[in-house]
């Protein structure tokens, strides 16, 4: 019934990170192709070939995606790494995996299904409810074609077809949840006492020249790292934006030339019934679906009140259950022959008989609201901010290029630009070789340029680098400091702490063990416990060498002893209760480990099954280097 949303031609674009769904949520249709010839292929699986051209999409396309999500902490360099190429690669070959056992295993996904998820999109919503006029201007706006995304849709629903037979049907034995519980709750109260490392630093002699050794032995330990100081100047279309000023004069003109957007399509809600037939099915089997829908109608126009009942007790359609309500929709939104009698009817009547590739439906108009215009105070401010956000982007364009130029062509001082567009002159403090940060010049791609040979003699400013997300900056090293070994008598101190300290420990531990001897042969000594407290292995700030020997300890008898290794030395531990839990059959922390144990399990059958299914198929890796080319590296 749902045709329609495929083939309408206002469908057209749309982003995949609009609506926020994953990578994997297109699929292997959007990145791969079936394809004759084997020339320039990254790699093949089954009938499925995976070409460098389309790998370097998804490159891109990931690298995109990552750095619209974290900004400055970004890095180029590791997004350019033949790892991050490789995990893109890895993941298109388990697409194409999946597509392949799709095949063989003939699954379909059903229009309707499709449809649905369409209509629980946020982004396509307006007051809760899905909205076809929003849909349309979504998909208007960005950059997929209803083709590519109805696929994308329909593959990610295939492939949880073929996944969760095996993700939902992890089984975990009822003794192993149960001695899971009991581990996570069981409860032990102990007293701390910790020897440390600082009472035994004036024990420790140090042998003569030890301090040298390490430092001869350490030396890139002790190294200052190459920095330079930067001034630096930020063009951003948000700046731009910010300057704009739409008056009500220009705002009300853009309204009157374009009412079309605001107006709000006739929206009808109906209930169908219908009696399925295929289209291709013998003359005497459709004649008898037809004989069959309108003994309904009839029933339907002698009682329209039992139209709910009735297409519950008749229909073929999953609507039935609900009463055949298919909820409010637009003109365009169905096959043709039932789209056009719907919108023949008035409310409340009941169509004849409608025949549709489907069958043959009885269609009852419910409802009908929009076609009317929303007014201008009521869209006043989106106006506003669609005008300044066009004319920030056309402004943005046009000073973009003569940013780059004046950067360029006056590459001694950032006077002339900072005064043409208003912008400041930033300061930089010390930024350190290799070593991203939160600046707009602590960026991979704005430091590989001002740690150049050239930027470093010349101190030029560095050609403007295009962030992306309307953000432009040029840099200048304004200074430079070398990279330097520390002396050695400028560290000597530091040093000979250290080793003090690292030789303490080692006493503080060696006493430590010494007493938790004793307290196990039950020995008295002299302690200084702190107060008993509680713990469980998930408690808060209780390290994995802590937890370790407190649950690890036998507590067959109490008081029991255990020791461990903390940042302050050696702490001893006094176990004096121990709480182990009752654990119900219909206790619901079993139900919770069954959740988190069945989940763990499932993804790792998932991992087997999909390993299982790559070896099968003989998955075949041919992919080419990345070609770094300036273009490559800013898209």
């Amino acid at each position: 019934m749902f045709e329609a949303v495929r083939n309408n031609p206002k469908f057209v674009r749309i982003a995949l990170m609009l609506i926020v769904l994953p990578f994997a949520f297109f699929g292997i249709g959007s990145y791969v192709r079936d394809m004759t010839g084997d020339s320039d292929i990254a790699a093949k699986v089954g009938s499925i070939k995976i070409t460098n051209g389309q790998l370097n999409d998804a490159v891109r396309t990931q690298q995109q995606n990552l750095r619209e999500q974290m900004g400055a902490s970004f890095s180029q360099e590791q997004a350019d790494s033949p790892e991050f190429r490789q995990a893109v690669l890895d993941s298109l070959i388990t697409q194409a995996t999946m597509e392949q056992a799709i095949r063989e295993n003939r699954l379909a996904v059903a229009d309707l299904a499709v449809q649905n998820v369409i209509r629980g999109v946020p982004n396509f919503q307006e007051n809760g409810k899905f909205s076809q006029s929003q849909y349309e201007a979504v998909l208007a706006a960005n950059g997929l074609t209803p083709a590519q995304y109805e696929q994308g849709i329909r593959s990610k629903l295939a492939q949880q077809m073929l996944l969760s037979p095996i993700t939902q049907t992890a089984v975990t034995p009822k003794d192993t949840l149960r001695r899971l519980v009991l581990l996570q709750e069981e409860e032990r109260t102990i007293a701390e006492w910790t020897v440390n490392t600082a009472d035994y630093m004036s024990k420790v002699t140090l042998a003569d020249g030890a301090a040298k050794a390490f430092y001869d032995a350490h030396q890139a330990d002790f190294r200052v790292p190459e920095r330079i100081k930067v001034e630096y100047v930020v063009l951003s279309q948000e700046a731009i934006a910010s300057q704009i000023k739409v008056s009500e004069e220009d705002a009300r003109k853009w309204y009157d030339e374009h009412k079309d957007k605001y107006q709000a399509p006739e929206e009808r809600r109906a209930s169908h019934i219908l009696v399925k037939v295929d289209a291709n099915a013998p003359q005497a089997e459709r004649d008898a679906a037809r004989k069959k829908a309108e003994e309904i109608l009839a029933k339907a126009k002698a009682k329209p009140e039992d139209f709910a009942a009735l297409a519950k007790q008749y229909s073929d359609d999953p609507s039935g259950q609900s009463g055949g309500d298919l909820g409010f929709m637009e003109r365009g939104a169905f096959v043709k022959p039932f789209d056009d009698a719907l919108f023949a009817l008035k409310p409340h009547q009941i169509s004849d008989v409608v025949q549709s590739e489907y069958g043959y439906h009885i269609i009852l108009l419910n409802d009908v609201r929009g076609g009317t215009i929303k007014p201008f105070e009521a869209v006043k401010a989106d106006i506003v901010a669609e005008v300044t956000r066009d004319l920030a982007t056309k402004r943005f364009a046009e000073a973009s290029d003569q940013f780059g130029n004046m950067v360029y062509e006056q590459s001694d001082t950032f006077k002339p630009v900072a005064e043409k567009f208003g912008l400041k002159i930033e300061q930089s403090d010390w930024i350190v070789r290799g070593q991203a940060g939160t600046s707009p010049v602590a960026n991979e791609r704005v430091l590989s340029k001002l740690f150049e040979a050239d930027s470093l003699k010349n101190r030029r400013n560095i050609e403007a680098v295009d962030m992306g997300n309307g953000v432009m900056v040029s840099a200048r090293v304004v200074d430079h400091q070398a990279a330097t070994q520390k002396p050695f008598e400028q560290v000597k101190a530091q040093i000979e702490e250290r080793l003090t300290a690292s030789e303490a420990a080692k006493l503080a531990q060696a006493d430590g063990e010494a007493k938790l001897a004793k307290l196990k042969a039950g020995e008295a000594i002299a302690a200084s416990w702190g107060a008993p407290r509680s713990v469980k292995r998930s408690t808060p700030g209780f390290s994995a060498d802590a937890r370790k020997a407190v649950f690890a300890a036998n507590a067959d008898k109490l008081p029991a002893f255990a020791g461990a290794v903390t940042p302050m030395g050696f702490t001893l531990y006094r176990i004096d209760k121990v709480v182990v839990p009752t654990i119900a059959d219909n206790d619901p922390r079993l139900a919770d480990a069954n959740d988190a144990l069945s989940t763990l399990l499932g993804e790792q059958d998932t991992r087997d099954y999909l390993a299982g299914l790559r070896k099968r198929m003989g998955v075949e890796t041919k992919a080419k280097p990345a070609v770094k080319d300036e273009k490559a590296a800013t898209n």
